[in-house]
């Protein structure tokens, strides 16, 4: 089970754009980066990167080339990206086009949703829902403890 620590700039950072972007009515999605974590428990999550996407009041789709461009970014700053994070109209679920499309597919990426375009904002991460992908297509729910545990916010 890997923990995200997330820093305060980033955690800003990611609500700032999740709210501009939500507040258009359209979902929004950032990655949260940080160095790579292979045989680490924790990981630092030092950036956020908000990727080119169309979006509707229901969906948002990242583009093949701005993917290209992500994982560019990643490896010419030797990071990886630890979580994605994205926004509903409404409640936060993991839909099946969440379930169907992530950003990466390794075992234990963690898939944060953020209720209404995120306009509570991520404090305490009131109302979200975060899954955790375990291969061949299939995540879990995490539960609101595990979750608390699992993403921290940098004291």
């Amino acid at each position: 089970m890997e923990t995200v620590v997330i820093t305060r700039a980033v955690w800003t950072e990611a609500e700032r754009t999740m709210r501009l972007c939500g507040g258009l009515g359209n979902e929004c999605v950032v990655y949260l980066c940080g160095e790579p974590t292979v045989g680490r428990s924790v990981a630092r999550a030092t950036a956020v990167y908000h990727p080119a996407h169309t979006g509707s009041a229901t969906s948002y789709e990242v583009p093949i080339s701005e993917l290209l461009k992500l994982n560019s970014s990643l490896f010419e700053n030797r990071l990886s990206v630890l979580a994605q994070v994205h926004t509903h109209p409404g409640q936060a679920f993991h839909s099946g086009t969440d379930d169907r499309w992530p950003t990466i597919e390794t075992v234990g990426f963690l898939s944060l949703v953020v209720p209404c375009f995120c306009r509570e904002g991520l404090s305490g991460l009131a109302g979200c829902y975060l899954a955790e992908y375990l291969g061949s297509g299939q995540w879990r729910e995490v539960s609101r403890a595990e979750m608390l545990q699992r993403l921290q916010l940098e004291q």
